[in-house]
């Protein structure tokens, strides 16, 4: 009908003529306003609930709506502390792709876990091979830095030999 022009990304024809505005009385949208601004944290739950001791029945969903057509009711302290949290955050650091695809024993992840017997108490650790899923475990009494370094000495002599190597290649 309109030929080229109708092709051409227009946003204002894209939005419906009729939109649907909110139903909720004002009297309630003025309350929730006001519980807000009287403290920000206040999350829509424990709005939704000191409105409902008043007597006042509003879904949180509706209560939601109010809070995000308000700019002024936003708790942008909120968002200030994520992001100093993001900013803060460990960078993970992540194999390379060459580590991955290299021979068996170059990228390996290690956990430990515990479990008692009798009332002892032993640690697992274990060595997974990231290529060919071969595990490596040993039992430790303690979960010291002196039986993680025993650790990783015996899972790098486990993956230099080549007793695994053969069921691999099957």
């Amino acid at each position: 009908m309109q030929g080229l022009r109708g092709l051409e990304d227009d946003t204002a024809s894209r939005r419906s003529r009729n939109v649907r505005q909110m139903t909720t009385p004002m009297h309630i949208i003025t309350r929730i306003r006001e519980i807000r601004k009287g403290d920000p944290e206040k999350s829509k739950y424990e709005i939704q609930a000191e409105l409902r001791d008043g007597g006042i029945l509003v879904g949180y969903n509706t209560i939601q709506k109010v809070i995000n057509r308000s700019p002024e009711l936003l708790n942008t302290q909120h968002k200030q502390k994520l992001k100093k949290k993001r900013h803060f955050q460990i960078a993970r650091i992540k194999a390379a792709v060459e580590l991955r695809e290299q021979a068996l024993g170059s990228l390996v992840q290690m956990d430990t876990k515990y479990f008692s017997i009798l009332g002892q108490r032993f640690f697992i650790f274990s060595a997974i091979d990231c290529k060919s899923r071969f595990g490596f475990i040993y039992p430790y009494r303690t979960i010291s830095s002196s039986s993680a370094a025993d650790f990783v000495r015996r899972v790098k002599e486990y993956y230099k030999t080549d007793r695994h190597s053969e069921h691999f290649l099957r």
